[in-house]
């Protein structure tokens, strides 16, 4: 790099501090209040905005007021560091990004200078403000899309594997004995496969003392057939009906004897406390909040905020059912509570 183009960075980086000050933030909105209406009076029209503003619904909040030239946006461009952190990861900007809003922020200088010194502006200054910061919008706005769906993955993944389970409920309603059984195996794998891509995605929501590190379904399959023995009519955990049936998934008690289901629940219910029910009945419910939640978002993906780690009602459910996971796997897999 060049003595004069290191100069020129350093004037543009002090330009951006002074500017992205927060005394100025009244001052920039005014300015650009006055410059958007110079930009409206040209003589062929205001230049027409990115596109990306109507094909990337996840950033339209930004574009509500109706604006030309926004104030929040050319903020985001002041404030603009090297990257962006979503859900505890440090996403890059492509360099080209940077190049733009040094370019914006130098075309705004001269234009801005003019309207606070009440002088007269060519067309083509102002139009060459408009496009540095379409130009630079326009990047902006993909390469955050791009971060966007990269960081969303784990939860269309989650969604994605959700599905197969609810086909594979549904078929056993259709199936006659004994293929019905052949098809409670498959279920049980889809909720296995489930479960570990659930823990995919607790990692970005929840701290690891707030997440179950092994989902083990079998679990869930004796919780089922427990709730069940009480209450056959119970509606809780809707898509484990009939889990308890899946033939060759066995439970090993603290001596290491192997044994079903049915037989565990007995040895289970003599050394628990009274309240295993309950116990039981909250993990069931957590599960149904997750797969609500998750159904939820399934057709807002291309609109909602990759910031997952903020989304209050998805952290809300992720973080009840590892907590009734956690404390139902204790009191019911592990040794020591049979002992």
């Amino acid at each position: 790099m060049s003595v004069i183009q290191l100069k020129q960075k350093g004037i543009i980086r002090s330009s951006i501090s002074e500017l992205a000050a927060p005394s100025n933030r009244d001052f920039l909105m005014k300015e650009l209040a006055k410059i958007e209406s110079l930009v409206d009076s040209l003589p062929d029209g205001p230049p027409e905005p990115p596109e990306e503003r109507e094909s990337l619904p996840r950033f339209r909040e930004l574009f509500d007021t109706g604006e030309l030239l926004p104030y929040l946006v050319f903020a985001a461009a002041l404030e603009m560091k090297d990257g962006e952190m979503i859900n505890g990861q440090n996403l890059p900007f492509d360099p080209e990004i940077t190049g733009f809003r040094d370019a914006l922020v130098m075309a705004f200088k001269p234009v801005e200078k003019a309207v606070r010194q009440q002088k007269e502006i060519s067309v083509k200054m102002l139009l060459d403000f408009c496009l540095a910061w379409f130009s630079w919008e326009s990047a902006w706005l993909r390469n955050r899309e791009v971060h966007a769906v990269q960081s969303l993955q784990r939860l269309c993944s989650t969604i994605l594997s959700l599905e197969p389970l609810v086909v594979s409920k549904k078929k056993e309603k259709l199936l006659p004995h004994p293929q019905v059984i052949h098809q409670r195996v498959i279920s049980y794998r889809c909720l296995d496969g489930f479960l570990n891509s659930f823990a995919e995605l607790c990692s970005v929501l929840l701290s690891s003392l707030k997440r179950e590190m092994d989902h083990d379904a079998r679990l869930l399959i004796l919780l089922d057939y427990l709730v069940r023995k009480r209450e056959p009519d119970s509606t809780y955990g809707e898509l484990l009906l009939g889990c308890a049936g899946t033939p060759g998934v066995l439970f090993s008690d603290g001596s290491g004897e192997k044994m079903d289901v049915e037989k565990y629940a007995v040895r289970v219910g003599r050394n628990t406390m009274a309240t295993f029910y309950d116990k039981a009945k909250g993990v069931l419910c957590a599960f149904d909040k997750i797969v609500e939640v998750l159904f939820s978002l399934q057709t807002t993906l291309h609109e909602i905020s990759p910031h997952l780690d903020k989304n209050a009602k998805l952290v809300s459910a992720c973080t009840q059912f590892e907590k009734n996971f956690k404390q139902a796997k204790a009191l019911f897999l592990e040794p020591a509570s049979l002992v």
